[in-house]
């Protein structure tokens, strides 16, 4: 990897642009990015090759590691008296509990909200929506849509 300075960084790389005319594929960039910064590449997934590609574009801007920016970063809880609480069960338990719930959503209009979300969108935006922002990226919905045009 050639370092440059900031100006020149910018002025020659514009990874989000040549990254995506390239249609370079996701395992290309998630490779990328574990040479970039391997601590963050582990807590990714390949296909989430909008976030990969964020920290990639983020490094040739800044030629700052990610990992080390949150690193310098002061964490903060919104509430000052706040408590996390963290669930550890295994993998089977967990999808059995999400099918339960999927299911018990379903029952209590689920179908109708989905529907009534999905009218209200394509009413104000088209039939081309866009799953990676807003409301419209919870669990579900992407998934749904076939059903519903």
């Amino acid at each position: 990897i050639e370092i440059h300075s900031e100006e020149e960084t910018k002025e020659k790389f514009r990874p989000m642009e040549i990254m995506k005319q390239n249609s370079i594929e996701n395992m290309t960039l998630y490779r990328l990015l574990g040479i970039i910064d391997p601590i963050i590449q582990s807590h990714y997934h390949p296909n989430d090759s909008r976030r990969v590609l964020n920290f990639i574009s983020k490094f040739y801007s800044t030629l700052h590691k990610e990992s080390e920016l949150r690193l310098t970063e002061k964490k903060r809880l919104r509430y000052k008296n706040s408590c996390c609480i963290w669930i550890r069960a295994s993998p089977l338990v967990l999808k059995e509990r999400v099918n339960k719930r999927t299911e018990q959503m379903l029952k209590n209009g689920g179908i109708r909200e989905i529907i009534r979300v999905f009218n209200y969108f394509t009413n104000r935006y088209g039939e081309s929506l866009n799953f990676t922002k807003g409301v419209l990226q919870a669990i579900g919905y992407k998934e749904f849509y076939p059903l519903y045009r």
